[in-house]
């Protein structure tokens, strides 16, 4: 969780580094990654997404046995593959099997990774869609750029976010979406002491009216209670709600 904050102190880094040789500050480590697409996805059935050592594996001319057992390939909108070909840099594929269509989303350039991108469509093609093989069409639609050396990881997470959301693509205070990350892995409704889908989280009444769902948990909340504990904040989008 520490690779979230890009401003811890030199010395808590160093300390870090000794625990973790791939400890960089403000880098995200594959597993914060992994924590947050599966958050994105768990609850929907249009969206999948494959953890990051399967693109590294790829990129070896391995396999990573399973991921996609019980999976219908096609009845999913959204297939997210986060890749770090260069072990530097985070980038994001995403699959769109209805449409034939791969988009390309990287944070500092404009070109895609033609090796990273024929050895999916090959995995695809070959492991996925033996019996129909598919002419990909390759996509690079226009998203925010990074202006620094190490938010690349935030901004991938932040470009499925905006895709499942249907938000625009290019925007984004990233240190706020950073604490999105650790609001979302976090999971502060796991603090609740039961769990319901039938009563408010702030009032424990019945549901009704006006409402707002974690995204996280999928419960719920009226929005009188969340106004009432919380005067001082504007109401949360519904994509953007996490139990309070």
């Amino acid at each position: 969780m520490k690779t979230l904050d890009p401003y811890i102190s030199s010395s808590e880094c160093k300390s870090l580094s000794y625990r973790g040789r791939n400890f960089v500050r403000g880098w995200l480590c594959e597993s914060i990654i992994d924590a947050y697409l599966y958050n994105l996805c768990k609850f929907r059935n249009d969206s999948f997404f494959v953890p990051c050592l399967f693109m590294q594996m790829l990129g070896f001319g391995q396999e990573l046995k399973g991921v996609f057992d019980n999976v219908n390939f096609f009845s999913r909108e959204l297939i997210f593959f986060p890749a770090n070909p260069s072990n530097a840099h985070w980038v994001l594929f995403v699959v769109r099997p209805r449409s034939q269509v791969i988009e390309y989303y990287d944070p500092m350039s404009n070109s895609c990774n033609s090796v990273m991108y024929n050895k999916l469509v090959e995995y695809i093609n070959s492991k996925l869609i033996p019996d129909h093989p598919i002419r990909w069409t390759l996509q690079e639609p226009p998203h925010v750029k990074q202006v620094d050396d190490f938010n690349c990881g935030p901004f991938i997470c932040f470009f499925a976010f905006a895709l499942l959301a249907r938000i625009s693509l290019m925007s984004v205070d990233i240190m706020v979406f950073r604490k999105k990350i650790y609001d979302s892995i976090v999971q502060k409704c796991l603090k609740n002491k039961s769990y319901s889908t039938l009563k408010c989280v702030l009032c424990d009444k019945t549901i009704g009216g006006s409402r707002l769902q974690c995204v996280n948990c999928r419960q719920f909340c009226h929005k009188n209670c969340y106004l009432l504990n919380h005067p001082s904040m504007p109401l949360p989008d519904k994509q953007d709600f996490y139990c309070p």
